[in-house]
C-alpha cells in the first residue's frame, strides 16, 4: 500500500473524529486528545535530543519536561484566564535551572533541551486549547486544522 493510500485511509478515519472533538459541546475530549498528541510529541521531540551530539548523547529531564507541559495543557484547558500567569510560574523553575547551568556548565545541554521541549510542544500546542475556549473557537480550531490538513497535501504533490 503506497503512502499515499495509508494517508487517505487515515484522513478518511481520523477527520470525523476530529470533527466531532472540535465541534462537540464537550471539549474534554479534545483536551485528552492533545494531551496525548502533546505527550507523543515530546516523547519524539526528546529522543531527537537525546541522539548523539558532538559525540556524546544527552538526556533530557524527559519527566520534568513532559510534566510541566501536561500542566500547561491543564492550566490552558481548566484555567484559561490565568494561563500566561501560571504558564509563567509553572516555567519560570525551568528558566532559573537553566540560568543556573549557564553559571556551572553543568547540564547545559540536558536543561536546555527540556526548556525547549516545553517551550516548542508544551506551550504552543497548549495554544490550541485556549483557542478552544474564544467564542467561535471551534471554528477557528476547525480552520486551523483545515489549513494545516491542505497545505500538507499541497506539500506531497
Amino acid at each position: 500500500m503506497s503512502s499515499t493510500s495509508k494517508r487517505i485511509i487515515s484522513a478518511l478515519v481520523f477527520v470525523p473524529i476530529f470533527i466531532y472533538f472540535v465541534f462537540s459541546r464537550y471539549s474534554l475530549p479534545l483536551f485528552l486528545l492533545i494531551s496525548l498528541i502533546m505527550f507523543l510529541g515530546l516523547l519524539e521531540f526528546y529522543s531527537l535530543v537525546a541522539k548523539k551530539q558532538g559525540g556524546t548523547p544527552l538526556k533530557p529531564f524527559k519527566i520534568i519536561g513532559v510534566i510541566t507541559s501536561l500542566a500547561l495543557a491543564s492550566v490552558a484547558y481548566w484555567i484559561p484566564s490565568q494561563f500566561y500567569l501560571l504558564s509563567l510560574l509553572l516555567i519560570s523553575p525551568l528558566l532559573i535551572g537553566y540560568l543556573l547551568t549557564l553559571l556551572t556548565k553543568r547540564y547545559f545541554l540536558e536543561v536546555g533541551g527540556t526548556l525547549a521541549g516545553v517551550l516548542y510542544i508544551g506551550y504552543l500546542v497548549s495554544h490550541l486549547l485556549l483557542l478552544r475556549h474564544l467564542p467561535d473557537g471551534s471554528f477557528y480550531f476547525f480552520l486551523l486544522l483545515l489549513i494545516t490538513w491542505i497545505t500538507d497535501a499541497v506539500a506531497l504533490g
